[in-house]
Protein backbone atom coordinates (compact mmCIF):
# COMPACT_ATOMS: atom_id res chain seq x y z
CA UNK A 1 0.00 0.00 0.00
CA UNK A 2 1.28 3.22 -0.87
CA UNK A 3 2.67 5.90 1.71
CA UNK A 4 0.90 8.78 0.08
CA UNK A 5 -2.08 7.44 2.76
CA UNK A 6 -0.21 9.07 5.60
CA UNK A 7 -1.01 12.70 4.20
CA UNK A 8 -4.66 11.99 5.81
CA UNK A 9 -4.03 9.40 8.36
CA UNK A 10 -7.41 8.41 9.64
CA UNK A 11 -9.40 9.65 6.39
CA UNK A 12 -11.09 6.62 4.12
CA UNK A 13 -11.09 8.00 0.98
CA UNK A 14 -13.93 7.21 -1.83
CA UNK A 15 -13.41 8.55 -4.64
CA UNK A 16 -16.41 7.62 -7.39
CA UNK A 17 -15.68 8.20 -10.97
CA UNK A 18 -18.98 9.93 -12.14
CA UNK A 19 -19.41 12.41 -14.79
CA UNK A 20 -20.54 15.03 -12.46
CA UNK A 21 -19.90 15.99 -8.96
CA UNK A 22 -22.34 14.42 -7.19
CA UNK A 23 -23.88 10.48 -6.10
CA UNK A 24 -27.02 9.37 -5.09
CA UNK A 25 -27.97 9.59 -1.44
CA UNK A 26 -28.34 6.07 -0.87
CA UNK A 27 -24.98 5.23 -2.88
CA UNK A 28 -23.21 7.69 -0.42
CA UNK A 29 -24.96 6.27 2.95
CA UNK A 30 -24.56 2.73 1.97
CA UNK A 31 -21.01 3.78 1.13
CA UNK A 32 -20.00 5.35 4.46
CA UNK A 33 -21.94 2.69 6.61
CA UNK A 34 -20.30 0.02 4.70
CA UNK A 35 -16.59 0.86 5.83
CA UNK A 36 -18.52 1.64 9.59
CA UNK A 37 -19.54 -1.80 9.79
CA UNK A 38 -15.82 -3.44 8.39
CA UNK A 39 -14.47 -1.43 10.73
CA UNK A 40 -17.17 -2.20 13.78
CA UNK A 41 -16.60 -7.05 12.42
CA UNK A 42 -12.73 -5.94 12.18
CA UNK A 43 -13.14 -5.06 15.98
CA UNK A 44 -15.06 -7.73 17.34
CA UNK A 45 -13.56 -10.49 15.45
CA UNK A 46 -10.71 -9.85 17.40
CA UNK A 47 -12.61 -9.59 20.96
CA UNK A 48 -11.09 -6.16 21.38
CA UNK A 49 -12.19 -4.88 24.81
CA UNK A 50 -13.07 -1.18 25.84
CA UNK A 51 -12.72 -0.05 22.27
CA UNK A 52 -15.23 2.64 20.72
CA UNK A 53 -15.26 4.42 17.48
CA UNK A 54 -16.89 6.83 14.88
CA UNK A 55 -17.28 7.34 11.54
CA UNK A 56 -17.62 11.23 10.70
CA UNK A 57 -18.29 12.41 7.18
CA UNK A 58 -15.24 15.08 6.02
CA UNK A 59 -16.32 18.27 3.77
CA UNK A 60 -15.88 16.98 -0.11
CA UNK A 61 -13.71 17.72 -2.81
CA UNK A 62 -13.79 18.15 -6.49
CA UNK A 63 -12.65 15.51 -9.16
CA UNK A 64 -15.59 12.78 -9.78
CA UNK A 65 -16.81 12.36 -6.05
CA UNK A 66 -14.35 12.26 -3.14
CA UNK A 67 -16.45 11.29 0.35
CA UNK A 68 -13.64 11.24 2.74
CA UNK A 69 -14.51 9.51 6.21
CA UNK A 70 -12.38 10.34 9.03
CA UNK A 71 -12.15 7.40 11.95
CA UNK A 72 -12.25 8.88 15.56
CA UNK A 73 -11.20 6.39 18.25
CA UNK A 74 -11.55 6.37 21.92
CA UNK A 75 -9.55 3.81 24.21
CA UNK A 76 -6.95 3.28 21.74
CA UNK A 77 -4.85 1.27 23.98
CA UNK A 78 -6.57 -2.41 23.61
CA UNK A 79 -6.41 -2.12 19.81
CA UNK A 80 -2.85 -1.40 19.84
CA UNK A 81 -2.27 -3.95 22.11
CA UNK A 82 -4.07 -6.23 19.56
CA UNK A 83 -2.68 -5.08 16.67
CA UNK A 84 0.52 -5.32 18.20
CA UNK A 85 -0.29 -9.63 18.66
CA UNK A 86 1.13 -12.37 16.49
CA UNK A 87 -2.49 -12.61 14.65
CA UNK A 88 -2.80 -8.92 15.04
CA UNK A 89 0.41 -8.28 12.95
CA UNK A 90 -0.33 -10.74 10.50
CA UNK A 91 -3.75 -9.19 9.91
CA UNK A 92 -2.44 -5.63 9.27
CA UNK A 93 0.68 -6.78 7.50
CA UNK A 94 -1.57 -8.51 4.70
CA UNK A 95 -4.16 -5.48 4.17
CA UNK A 96 -1.44 -2.59 4.54
CA UNK A 97 1.60 -4.68 3.36
CA UNK A 98 3.45 -3.61 6.17
CA UNK A 99 3.36 -4.10 10.34
CA UNK A 100 2.11 -2.05 12.73
CA UNK A 101 5.86 -0.61 14.16
CA UNK A 102 6.37 0.82 10.17
CA UNK A 103 3.11 2.39 10.05
CA UNK A 104 3.67 3.94 13.76
CA UNK A 105 7.46 4.97 12.37
CA UNK A 106 5.79 6.13 9.87
CA UNK A 107 4.03 8.93 12.44
CA UNK A 108 7.26 9.95 13.92
CA UNK A 109 5.85 7.44 17.01
CA UNK A 110 8.59 6.04 19.50
CA UNK A 111 7.36 2.19 19.79
CA UNK A 112 8.34 1.85 23.47
CA UNK A 113 6.95 5.57 24.40
CA UNK A 114 3.73 5.43 22.81
CA UNK A 115 1.13 7.38 24.78
CA UNK A 116 -2.50 6.92 24.74
CA UNK A 117 -2.89 9.95 22.03
CA UNK A 118 -0.17 8.48 20.32
CA UNK A 119 -1.49 5.00 20.39
CA UNK A 120 -5.20 6.11 19.46
CA UNK A 121 -3.68 8.39 16.30
CA UNK A 122 -2.10 4.93 15.22
CA UNK A 123 -4.35 2.71 15.42
CA UNK A 124 -7.39 5.62 13.58
CA UNK A 125 -4.50 5.27 10.91
CA UNK A 126 -4.17 1.69 10.75
CA UNK A 127 -8.35 0.97 10.97
CA UNK A 128 -8.28 3.52 7.96
CA UNK A 129 -5.51 1.92 6.49
CA UNK A 130 -6.61 -1.76 6.73
CA UNK A 131 -10.48 -0.80 5.40
CA UNK A 132 -8.89 0.09 1.77
CA UNK A 133 -7.07 -2.82 2.11
CA UNK A 134 -9.94 -4.65 2.23
CA UNK A 135 -12.20 -3.29 -0.36
CA UNK A 136 -8.47 -3.65 -2.87
CA UNK A 137 -8.13 -6.94 -2.14
CA UNK A 138 -9.56 -9.87 -4.92
CA UNK A 139 -11.44 -12.64 -3.61
CA UNK A 140 -9.17 -15.40 -3.66
CA UNK A 141 -6.40 -13.25 -1.48
CA UNK A 142 -9.50 -12.61 0.98
CA UNK A 143 -9.85 -16.17 1.36
CA UNK A 144 -6.63 -16.24 2.72
CA UNK A 145 -7.23 -13.71 5.21
CA UNK A 146 -10.28 -15.65 6.18
CA UNK A 147 -8.22 -18.19 7.65
CA UNK A 148 -5.98 -15.52 9.94
CA UNK A 149 -9.01 -13.75 10.91
CA UNK A 150 -9.92 -15.67 14.68
CA UNK A 151 -13.06 -14.69 14.40
CA UNK A 152 -15.08 -16.41 10.46
CA UNK A 153 -18.20 -14.81 11.42
CA UNK A 154 -16.84 -11.65 12.12
CA UNK A 155 -15.08 -12.01 8.95
CA UNK A 156 -17.83 -13.01 6.58
CA UNK A 157 -20.00 -10.00 7.97
CA UNK A 158 -17.62 -7.63 6.71
CA UNK A 159 -17.29 -9.19 3.43
CA UNK A 160 -21.03 -8.58 3.79
CA UNK A 161 -20.60 -4.71 4.31
CA UNK A 162 -17.92 -4.97 1.16
CA UNK A 163 -20.64 -6.70 -0.92
CA UNK A 164 -23.06 -3.86 -0.35
CA UNK A 165 -20.94 -1.47 -1.65
CA UNK A 166 -19.96 -3.00 -5.08
CA UNK A 167 -23.66 -4.04 -5.16
CA UNK A 168 -24.33 -0.29 -4.77
CA UNK A 169 -21.83 1.08 -7.23
CA UNK A 170 -23.51 -1.65 -9.56
CA UNK A 171 -26.96 -0.40 -9.31
CA UNK A 172 -25.43 3.24 -10.18
CA UNK A 173 -25.10 2.89 -13.81
CA UNK A 174 -22.96 6.00 -13.86
CA UNK A 175 -20.11 5.39 -11.40
CA UNK A 176 -17.21 3.81 -14.06
CA UNK A 177 -14.84 3.33 -11.41
CA UNK A 178 -13.73 3.52 -7.31
CA UNK A 179 -10.71 4.77 -6.54
CA UNK A 180 -9.09 5.36 -3.06
CA UNK A 181 -7.17 8.55 -3.27
CA UNK A 182 -7.78 12.26 -5.04
CA UNK A 183 -5.92 11.28 -7.81
CA UNK A 184 -7.60 10.13 -11.22
CA UNK A 185 -6.15 6.55 -11.32
CA UNK A 186 -9.18 4.41 -10.22
CA UNK A 187 -7.92 1.03 -9.21
CA UNK A 188 -11.40 -0.85 -9.80
CA UNK A 189 -13.11 -0.32 -13.04
CA UNK A 190 -16.80 -0.68 -13.25
CA UNK A 191 -16.15 -3.92 -15.71
CA UNK A 192 -14.47 -5.28 -12.23
CA UNK A 193 -17.62 -4.60 -10.10
CA UNK A 194 -19.09 -7.74 -9.98
CA UNK A 195 -15.13 -9.65 -9.54
CA UNK A 196 -14.91 -8.24 -6.20
CA UNK A 197 -18.27 -9.19 -4.75
CA UNK A 198 -17.36 -11.90 -2.20
CA UNK A 199 -20.83 -13.68 -1.69
CA UNK A 200 -21.15 -16.72 -4.37
CA UNK A 201 -24.75 -16.52 -5.88
CA UNK A 202 -26.67 -20.01 -7.42
CA UNK A 203 -28.09 -19.22 -10.77
CA UNK A 204 -31.64 -18.05 -9.34
CA UNK A 205 -29.71 -15.87 -6.91
CA UNK A 206 -27.77 -14.28 -9.96
CA UNK A 207 -31.50 -14.13 -11.71
CA UNK A 208 -32.67 -12.32 -9.16
CA UNK A 209 -30.19 -10.09 -8.23
CA UNK A 210 -30.39 -8.85 -11.94
CA UNK A 211 -34.30 -8.51 -11.83
CA UNK A 212 -33.86 -6.78 -8.43
CA UNK A 213 -32.24 -3.53 -9.60
CA UNK A 214 -33.52 -1.36 -6.67
CA UNK A 215 -36.64 -1.25 -4.47
CA UNK A 216 -38.92 1.73 -5.17
CA UNK A 217 -40.88 3.07 -2.13
CA UNK A 218 -44.47 4.04 -2.39
CA UNK A 219 -47.30 5.77 0.30
CA UNK A 220 -50.21 4.45 -1.76
CA UNK A 221 -54.03 3.57 -0.92
CA UNK A 222 -55.14 -0.37 -1.25
CA UNK A 223 -58.89 -1.75 -1.33
CA UNK A 224 -58.48 -5.14 0.73
CA UNK A 225 -60.05 -7.76 -1.32
CA UNK A 226 -58.85 -11.17 -0.59
CA UNK A 227 -57.26 -10.82 3.76
CA UNK A 228 -54.59 -13.09 5.30
CA UNK A 229 -55.57 -12.80 8.69
CA UNK A 230 -53.14 -15.71 9.90
CA UNK A 231 -49.74 -13.86 10.00
CA UNK A 232 -47.43 -17.12 10.16
CA UNK A 233 -49.58 -18.58 6.62
CA UNK A 234 -47.83 -17.59 3.15
CA UNK A 235 -50.33 -16.66 1.12
CA UNK A 236 -50.41 -12.89 0.05
CA UNK A 237 -53.35 -10.49 0.58
CA UNK A 238 -54.71 -9.52 -2.19
CA UNK A 239 -56.41 -5.56 -3.26
CA UNK A 240 -56.52 -3.12 -5.41
CA UNK A 241 -55.05 0.58 -6.38
CA UNK A 242 -56.61 3.22 -8.14
CA UNK A 243 -54.13 2.17 -11.28
CA UNK A 244 -54.15 -2.00 -10.95
CA UNK A 245 -57.03 -4.08 -10.41
CA UNK A 246 -55.04 -6.79 -8.73
CA UNK A 247 -52.25 -6.58 -6.68
CA UNK A 248 -50.51 -9.02 -3.98
CA UNK A 249 -48.86 -8.01 -1.06
CA UNK A 250 -46.97 -9.15 2.52
CA UNK A 251 -47.72 -7.16 5.51
CA UNK A 252 -44.27 -6.86 7.51
CA UNK A 253 -45.74 -4.60 10.03
CA UNK A 254 -45.29 -5.74 13.55
CA UNK A 255 -47.91 -3.23 14.94
CA UNK A 256 -50.37 -4.27 12.81
CA UNK A 257 -50.07 -7.67 13.83
CA UNK A 258 -49.56 -7.13 16.98
CA UNK A 259 -53.24 -5.15 16.45
CA UNK A 260 -54.74 -8.17 14.87
CA UNK A 261 -53.84 -10.22 17.71
CA UNK A 262 -55.58 -7.68 19.98
CA UNK A 263 -58.75 -7.58 18.01
CA UNK A 264 -57.69 -3.30 17.65
CA UNK A 265 -58.47 -3.86 14.23
CA UNK A 266 -62.23 -4.08 12.98
CA UNK A 267 -62.48 -5.53 9.45
CA UNK A 268 -65.31 -4.47 6.93
CA UNK A 269 -66.71 -5.97 3.92
CA UNK A 270 -64.21 -4.13 1.84
CA UNK A 271 -61.23 -2.47 4.11
CA UNK A 272 -59.18 0.28 3.05
CA UNK A 273 -55.64 0.53 3.86
CA UNK A 274 -53.04 3.18 3.42
CA UNK A 275 -49.83 1.43 3.73
CA UNK A 276 -45.71 2.52 3.04
CA UNK A 277 -44.89 -0.63 1.08
CA UNK A 278 -41.86 -1.33 -0.92
CA UNK A 279 -41.67 -3.22 -4.90
CA UNK A 280 -39.41 -3.67 -7.70
CA UNK A 281 -38.25 -1.18 -9.90
CA UNK A 282 -38.76 -1.53 -13.77
CA UNK A 283 -41.13 -4.67 -13.77
CA UNK A 284 -44.57 -4.48 -15.60
CA UNK A 285 -46.92 -5.35 -13.11
CA UNK A 286 -45.79 -5.20 -9.52
CA UNK A 287 -45.69 -8.56 -7.32
CA UNK A 288 -45.44 -10.18 -3.71
CA UNK A 289 -45.03 -6.30 -3.13
CA UNK A 290 -44.02 -5.40 0.49
CA UNK A 291 -46.23 -3.18 2.91
CA UNK A 292 -43.34 -2.25 5.42
CA UNK A 293 -45.77 -0.19 7.38
CA UNK A 294 -49.85 -0.42 7.71
CA UNK A 295 -50.01 3.66 8.07
CA UNK A 296 -53.63 3.61 8.69
CA UNK A 297 -56.51 0.72 8.40
CA UNK A 298 -60.32 1.71 7.75
CA UNK A 299 -59.36 4.85 8.27
CA UNK A 300 -58.16 4.38 11.86
CA UNK A 301 -54.43 5.25 12.30
CA UNK A 302 -51.87 1.97 12.94
CA UNK A 303 -47.78 2.89 12.18
CA UNK A 304 -45.69 5.79 11.32
CA UNK A 305 -44.12 5.07 8.02
CA UNK A 306 -40.12 4.59 8.41
CA UNK A 307 -37.75 7.18 8.04
CA UNK A 308 -35.24 7.23 5.57
CA UNK A 309 -32.07 5.07 7.37
CA UNK A 310 -34.50 2.88 8.91
CA UNK A 311 -35.57 2.52 4.69
CA UNK A 312 -31.69 2.06 4.02
CA UNK A 313 -31.42 -0.51 7.26
CA UNK A 314 -34.61 -2.78 6.03
CA UNK A 315 -33.71 -2.30 1.99
CA UNK A 316 -30.50 -1.04 1.23
CA UNK A 317 -30.74 0.58 -1.36
CA UNK A 318 -34.26 2.45 -2.78
CA UNK A 319 -35.55 5.35 -4.39
CA UNK A 320 -38.79 7.34 -2.76
CA UNK A 321 -41.62 8.20 -5.22
CA UNK A 322 -42.13 11.28 -5.31
CA UNK A 323 -46.21 12.72 -6.14
CA UNK A 324 -45.26 13.63 -9.61
CA UNK A 325 -43.67 10.80 -11.14
CA UNK A 326 -45.43 8.33 -13.05
CA UNK A 327 -45.63 5.38 -10.41
CA UNK A 328 -47.22 2.18 -10.89
CA UNK A 329 -49.22 1.87 -7.58
CA UNK A 330 -50.47 5.16 -6.86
Amino acid sequence: MSDKALSSPSIITLHFDVPEHYIPLSLFIVSAKSAKDIIDNFIKGFSVPDTEFEILVRAPEQGGLIELLEIAVKYGAPLWAIFMSDPGKAFVKELTGHKPTYWARKLGKKIRKLSEVDMNQVCKMLLALMVIGFLQKDTIDLSYLEEICPSKERFRAACTARDRLFEACIRNKEVQGLGFDASHDFLIKRSKFKSYIVKKLTAKERETTEEEKNWKVDTVDLKVHSPNWKKEHKRPWQGSTSKIKNVSFYIEDENFWEKVKNKDIAPDFIDKMRVQCAYIEGVAKPKNVRVLRVLSYNYTLISKPLSFSELLTKLSDFTVVERDQNDLLS
